[in-house]
């Protein structure tokens, strides 16, 4: 640099400087090219401030090299604005030689306004690429010109003077070198301009060249992913850049993430793990369960090789530091006169080296989660391959949510152990080399510090413990909760019917008060585990020094510094060591359960023989054979069954409600353990369940079923099934996707798209379990005569049905009590013979009887009825539907419905809203405040007590000299304590804040919200969300908090002893921001898209278990295999991509603090010895070596942070749902007599089930009596089922009004509305407990009264048959009871609620005729003198009703009574009649 002596620059003004430049004065040309060069800056700078906000931030068009060369100048010019500030160093230097006298003002200025230049010069060449105008171009190039001609004479005078070189050129020959660069960029503009239109808008030049050209011109990110990176991409994890990249462009999908290699996949890793996992089943005796354990390590031992041994790497570089804090404190106390300036260089290079090698622990991590993603998924897979095998009495045990729970809790503990394990093993090693240093630091006083953290861990190990058990008992109790949630939402339709909503609500909050009970207990042990830990390093120290003291052994700088960097090394493991024991303890809970599932009963395999191809004339071939649903109790499901059915034979199955028609499909199916006898099944076989089984999908995927398309085979099944019409009216045909449960199709559409599947399948042997329960008289007739009879006439049929009237048209009939056939041969042969299917076709007769009686006082009333009348029946018969189908025009081919509404995904950054959100949720952010001001207090303790060693123990008391010190340290501890109990606290209270909120608005969401939302999605927010909210989440906040207080404070500390390291580290940070703002911004699109592939795992394994035994009829278990590994490797690759993104910040984070701590090692060798005191230097040192670990906690934590805000983000997005109307509207109460009569008033009643969706109901307007008998009849889909929905008021009326007596049921509440009105359902529902719980949840009725109830609903002696009496128990779903048994629990259950108005929603639907004679018998009994609404489709339930409502694509065709409308032959009722009366085979006379 120019030395001072020759010039001043306060001796010049502007004008003085150019004619000394003219003059080739030396001092004037760098002067000069200063003040032009600040000058232009000047300039440009405030052209830059007036269109900053009037131009548009759009992509330039410009070519690869101009691009390149714009980026290389750019960061040139970012560097030499670096190198001016530390070249400041030069002028202090001098200032600190002259003993800080005449400062050189002069040098200072210059070099000043030379880094002013080059960083305006950095702002407007990195402006230039995100703006439209060129606004830096002209002044580059005038000021590059300007500043050749100023700084060639410079440069060779600078050469001839002799003056110091190094910074001259930097003055004046840069401006030159990029001159020179700025003529090559300026040829190659024109150049590119000329033939590829660079730097004109897209809108000038996108009409102008082709496609292919933007393409070139704007490449896609590499998105190869590290399946295909080389060795160094790997090494820096520059691989991930192109996702981060295409994530600062625009929102991420699913589809950007880069796969994974061939290793990583789903399938890969189950294979290799199914391997060792059935090896150790086959090696376990009898009486044990085999070693989970056992089989995850010997299937990825190798693979945890490679962190092991980065893991050995990390902990010996991890150590470089206290060593080389000594050697420097040695070389600034001249310890060694020797050495030179250049060994304290060589030192810092070490250094540098050192913290260099030191990022391997980034690679530990990142190896650590890729390993175990790859236990995830293969065990994962294993659990779900489980799932598919369980058996009847382990899916009772076993429910969806408990299931769903192991995956979405215990299987994600493989994401952190790998990790734990390794750091956990390595702490002796670490512990052991941290030894050996402060050994040869302090000698012997090292022991007593170590005996003193031995003891402290073990106290802390005795607190793993506790964790341990509460933890354990946290999981069971959230098993619990995830169980009735499950059931609750799987059945909230009934439960709103059933006015339940608060007593599901009390019972799940019942369940969460003890899961909160075992999170409390774990979280504030947790947090005294916390203040133990960090106890470990003060308490070494202290007890260290003391030792030191009492040995009489000096503390020097060097010895304290060496010492306290050590125990600043030792304390990330230690502090860690909680961590890490808990993860370890967390994942042997888990693995312990996942365990225990992949060891329960299996469907056993032997139970039937199936063949896909043999010679044996049979299809089905039973011999003696009895089954049983579980083999520990003595009761059996089928006995002495001996059951052949030929090649092409329809078979019919009939029997009495539990009289074990279902089991005997179940027992061919092999679903069923057999205990003697043999049984073979010959061919491929296709099942339909009697609760419709539906995925989540589109219709056409529903049918196909994984096969692919053949259209005329798919056609054929269409029309079998009777869906055309159906497909027609629906807007998107085949394509529109069906809701969850297929709650979107009534109860006949799913059981059509189910017979279609089965067409579809063109299997050998059909399994039908009673299909034809929940569609009309005339689509029965078609199922059985286009589909059974027609479609599947050459194939064998197994059909359980209780519609008697089709049984003339099967080869044999068999009928069974008790789970036997007590019957079999032909009808004509079995109506012969009577006994039970005598009865059966009496009941059908009696039924007919009523009909055609009705059909004959029609016949005779007719010429009573008016010719008016008559032709207002017949104008209403011959209504057109004039809305039908319309909108299938719109319709196109590959789109899909709607109806399910996708998730909702935010984009950008998670806003500060939900920041302070989460921070003032309780107490309005007071324990916030509070946790801020305990880490304030506990890092002040810590730095004082760090400064006051600093100062020195010369001059006063060693014992008061480590006293003080202890003071100020165990006031930091005691701070850590406070704050982590307030942690865990207010950790805990928010989470239950947010779940209560949640929990209440979606049990109070109308029923649109659980028709359009799939059950993962809300299990997804109560499970795993939930779980990041309590636990991960408040200890990252507050970790956070005081990670940015800790590097602060680092920072702070460091500059004030080396106030020069502001120039280096002011431009880190700024780099290190923006560099984490490119990171967070594609970080958090990753999280989202896991979050948003996380729901479909939980959904398809749901899906899974519910229709397991379709899957298995079906052979399509490999099928839904594949699919679930689709869904795992999905939710894989975001968990794999977003470590990577984490781990790219943090590995180039760790780098800008490697630079940082050797530039402050490099100022400390550069200063003169005497310029800092060996403490303060030691200091310094110190805490920059603390950085490292503070920056990466900080990365991480508040990665982890901002991660699990989106938990929160999506938590509040299900606390801010519509609701539903008030359950309780104080002043519109009704009287406790409400309704007294029973009187139903529909007004132009108006119904649509979403605001921009058809009407469903269009203008009924009805009366019914009070004490009236109305039965509701119509085709499938029809509307029937909607009048019970907006009788119900599940959805709001779209219009018109409905009234009971006189009251508009909208202006009263809907607890009020729903517990006055009892409900048969569709689709009966039951609840996992027991019979009196069923009953009568409300605990309001006598043990007599609930006998005498089962009595009329003709059960009481299948509940006495029971042990357990009214408290014989009842499994999820109510599997353990038939579907036909828990239709009569319902009508129990309406029974005891004797309420004035009692709805029948095809309550018959699932029981045999003779059962259905008995229970209209018994309505008609005991709510005679209540309103009674019947819909069915049979026409006997409803052919005795005072009147009959016929409904018709949502219009009410006709309402009269049943001799009227059977007295006209064009009514719509009588054409039902007809059907029915015609199908049974048996004729009026």
């Amino acid at each position: 640099m120019v030395s001072s002596e020759y010039c001043d620059i306060k001796a010049f003004d502007f004008e003085a400087l150019v004619f000394g430049a003219l003059r080739s004065e030396v001092c004037s040309l760098p002067a000069l090219a200063a003040a032009v060069h600040a000058l232009f800056a000047v300039i440009l700078l405030v052209r830059i401030a007036v269109y900053w906000k009037n131009e548009d931030v759009t992509s330039r068009y410009s070519s690869r090299i101009l691009s390149t060369l714009h980026r290389v100048l750019t960061w040139l010019s970012g560097i030499l604005t670096l190198v001016c500030l530390a070249v400041l160093i030069h002028p202090v230097w001098l200032w600190r030689k002259k003993h800080y006298n005449l400062f050189p003002v002069d040098e200072a200025v210059v070099i000043l306004l030379q880094a002013f230049g080059w960083f305006v010069t950095f702002v407007g060449l990195n402006r230039e690429e995100t703006h439209e105008s060129a606004l830096y171009e002209r002044y580059f190039k005038v000021w590059h010109v300007i500043a050749l001609v100023v700084s060639l004479p410079g440069a060779v005078l600078s050469t001839r003077n002799g003056v110091s070189v190094s910074v001259d050129l930097l003055i004046v020959f840069v401006p030159c070198l990029m001159f020179l660069v700025l003529v090559t960029a300026l040829f190659t503009e024109n150049m590119y301009k000329k033939n590829y239109n660079w730097g004109k808008t897209p809108s000038e030049s996108s009409l102008k060249q082709p496609l292919l050209d933007d393409i070139d011109n704007e490449p896609l990110p590499d998105l190869s992913g590290y399946s295909k990176a080389n060795f160094f991409s790997r090494l820096t994890f520059s691989w991930v850049k192109g996702l981060l990249a295409l994530g600062n462009k625009r929102p991420i999908v699913k589809e950007d993430l880069p796969p994974m290699r061939a290793v990583d996949e789903a399938a890969y890793n189950y294979n290799e793990f199914s391997v060792h996992w059935e090896s150790e089943k086959r090696k376990t005796s009898a009486g044990s369960l085999p070693s989970l354990w056992a089989a995850v390590i010997k299937t990825y031992w190798k693979g945890f090789l490679l962190p092991m041994a980065i893991g050995i790497l990390w902990s010996v570089t991890f150590f470089v530091g206290p060593v080389l804090v000594s050697s420097i404190l040695n070389y600034l106390q001249n310890e060694k006169e020797e050495w030179t300036r250049g060994h304290g260089i060589l030192l810092v290079v070490i250094m540098f080296v050192g913290k260099f090698a030191e990022l391997s622990k980034q690679h530990l991590t990142f190896q650590s989660t890729m390993l175990g993603l790859r236990m995830w998924s293969g065990v994962g897979s294993a659990l779900y391959y489980k799932s598919l095998r369980l058996s009847n009495k382990a899916r009772q045990e076993w429910s969806v949510g408990g299931i769903t729970n192991i995956v979405s809790t215990d299987l994600q503990k493989f994401l952190q152990v790998n990790l734990a394990m390794v750091q956990f093993i390595l702490i002796p090693f670490q512990l052991i080399v941290g030894g050996v240093i402060l050994y040869w630091v302090v000698g012997i006083a090292m022991l007593a510090g170590f005996s003193a953290m031995l003891l402290v861990v073990a106290l802390n190990f005795f607190l793993v413990d506790k964790m341990r058990t509460y933890r354990y008992g946290g999981l069971k109790s959230k098993d619990s909760r995830m169980k009735t949630t499950v059931e609750c939402l799987s059945n909230m339709k009934v439960i709103k019917l059933q006015s339940w909503d608060n007593l599901f609500l009390k019972k799940i909050e019942q369940l969460r008060a003890v899961e909160l009970g075992w999170l409390a207990s774990y979280m504030y042990t947790w947090a005294c585990s916390i203040f133990v830990i960090w106890t470990v390093p003060v308490l070494v120290a202290v007890v260290t020094f003391f030792t030191m003291y009492w040995l009489g052994e000096s503390l020097d700088s060097r010895k304290v510094f060496t010492a306290l960097t050590t125990f600043s090394v030792i304390k990330e493991p230690v502090q860690q060591l909680p961590d890490n024991v808990s993860n370890i303890l967390q994942m042997m809970v888990s693995g312990a359960r996942m365990r225990v599932f992949l060891c329960v009963d299996e469907v056993d395999d032997n139970a039937v023989e199936r063949l896909e191809e043999c010679d044996s004339e049979y299809s089905v071939d039973i011999e003696a054979a009895s089954f049983t649903w579980d083999s520990e109790a003595d009761a059996l499901a089928v006995k002495d069954l001996t059951l052949r059915i030929p090649r092409g034979a329809c078979f019919a199955v009939c029997g009495g409600v539990g009289s074990g028609k279902s089991s005997l499909l179940y027992s061919i199916l092999g679903e069923l353990q057999r205990l003697t006898g043999s049984a073979k099944l010959c061919g491929k076989v296709a099942y339909v369940a009697q609760t419709a089984w539906i995925q989540t999908k589109s219709i056409r995927d529903n049918i196909l079923f994984g096969r692919p398309m053949e259209a005329k085979r798919y056609t054929e099944a269409i029309r079998a099934a009777g869906l055309e019409t159906d497909l027609q009216e629906m807007p998107y045909g085949d394509r529109t996707e069906i809701g969850e449960r297929g709650i979107n199709m009534s109860g006949g559409q799913k059981q059509r798209i189910q017979l279609a599947r089965a067409v579809y399948a063109d299997a050998d042997v059909y399994l039908l379990d009673d299909p034809f329960s929940a569609v009309d008289a005339h689509t029965a007739s078609h199922l059985f005569q286009e589909c059974v009879r027609g479609a599947l006439r050459n194939k064998t049929v197994v059909l359980v049905t209780h519609q008697v009237e089709f049984l003339q048209a099967t080869d044999c009939i068999i009928v069974m009590k008790d789970g036997s056939i007590v019957q079999s041969g032909s009808y004509e042969g079995l109506v012969r013979e009577g006994r039970e299917f005598g009865a059966f076709v009496s009941a059908l007769e009696e039924s007919l009887l009523s009909v055609n009686q009705a059909k004959d006082d029609a016949v005779a009333s007719t010429d009573r009825i008016s010719p008016e009348a008559e032709k207002t029946m017949t104008k209403a018969a011959s209504l057109k539907t004039s809305d039908r189908g319309a909108g299938n025009g719109d319709s196109k081919d590959g789109e899909k419905d709607s109806f399910i509404q996708q998730e909702e995904r935010r984009v950008g950054g998670v806003k500060a809203s939900l920041v302070w959100t989460y921070a003032t949720t309780t107490y309005k952010g007071a324990f916030f405040i509070i946790i801020v001001f305990l880490n304030l207090a506990a890092y002040t303790f810590q730095v004082t007590g760090d400064s006051w060693l600093a100062l020195g123990g010369s001059g006063r008391s060693q014992l008061t000299y480590v006293g003080i010190y202890a003071l100020f340290t165990f006031g930091g501890v005691v701070g850590v304590l406070l704050r982590s109990l307030i942690t865990a606290y207010s950790g805990i209270l928010t989470a239950q804040t947010l779940y209560e909120t949640m929990l209440r608005n979606i049990m109070r969401a109308p029923m649109l919200f659980f028709d359009t939302t799939p059950l993962g999605r809300i299990i997804s927010r109560s499970s795993s969300d939930q779980t990041s909210t309590e636990v991960d989440l408040p200890n990252a906040v507050s970790l956070s908090i005081f990670s940015i207080i800790g590097l602060t404070g680092s920072v702070l500390v460091s500059s004030y002893v080396t106030p020069q390291l502001l120039f280096l580290v002011l431009p880190l940070a700024v780099i290190l921001l923006k560099v984490r703002m490119y990171f967070i911004t594609s970080t958090r699109e990753i999280v989202r898209v896991m979050a948003m592939c996380e729901a479909p795992v939980f959904l398809h394994m749901g899906e899974t278990v519910a229709g397991t035994t379709t899957i298995r009829a079906f052979q399509e278990q490999q099928w839904f295999a594949a699919t679930n590994a689709e869904r795992f490797e999905a939710y894989q690759r975001g968990q794999f991509h977003l470590q990577a993104a984490i781990t790219w910040f943090s590995f180039w984070s760790q780098f800008t603090c490697a630079v940082m701590v050797s530039g402050v090692a490099f100022l400390l060798v550069l200063l003169p010895t005497d310029a800092l005191s060996p403490g303060m230097a030691g200091l310094a040192l110190s805490y920059a070596f603390g950085v490292n670990a503070v920056l990466g906690s900080l990365m991480y934590n508040l990665a982890i942070a901002e991660n699990k805000l989106i938990s929160v983000e999506r938590i509040k997005q299900y606390s801010n749902l519509p609701t539903e109307a008030p359950l309780v509207i104080e002043d519109h109460r009704p009287s406790a007599e409400w309704p007294n009569e029973g009187r139903i008033q529909l007004e132009n009643l108006q119904f649509r089930y979403r605001a921009s969706g058809p009407l469903v109901l269009k203008g009924v307007s009805c009366l019914i009596e009070a004490r009236e008998k109305v039965g509701v009849v119509g085709r499938t889909g029809s509307g029937k089922s909607t009048l019970v929905q907006a009788l119900f008021r599940l959805v709001e009326p779209a219009g018109g009004r409905l009234l009971i007596d006189g009251l508009d049921i909208t202006t009263i509440g809907l607890s009020d509305l729903r517990s006055r009105i009892s409900v048969i359902p569709q689709e009966p529902a039951i609840f996992e407990g027991t019979i009196r719980g069923n009953l009568d949840p409300f605990e309001r009725h006598t043990d007599v009264e609930i006998w005498e109830t089962l009595e009329k609903c003709l059960l009481a002696d299948l509940v006495r048959s029971k042990s357990e009496k009214l408290s014989a128990s009842v499994s999820q779903g109510g599997d353990n009871w038939s579907v036909g048994e828990r239709q009569l629990l319902c009508l129990g259950r309406a029974l005891l609620t004797r309420a004035r108005i009692l709805v029948l929603d095809e309550a018959t639907a699932s029981v045999d005729i003779t059962t259905d004679g008995i229970i209209q018998r018994t309505v008609r009994e005991h709510f005679g003198d209540c309103t009674v609404i019947s819909i069915a489709h049979r026409i006997p339930s409803v052919i005795d009703s005072e009147r009959v409502l016929v409904l018709d694509a949502g219009y009410l065709k006709e309402n009269a009574s049943p001799e009227e409308l059977l007295s006209n032959s064009n009514s719509l009722f009588f054409k039902l009649v007809h059907e029915y009366t015609d199908r049974t085979g048996i004729q009026h006379d």
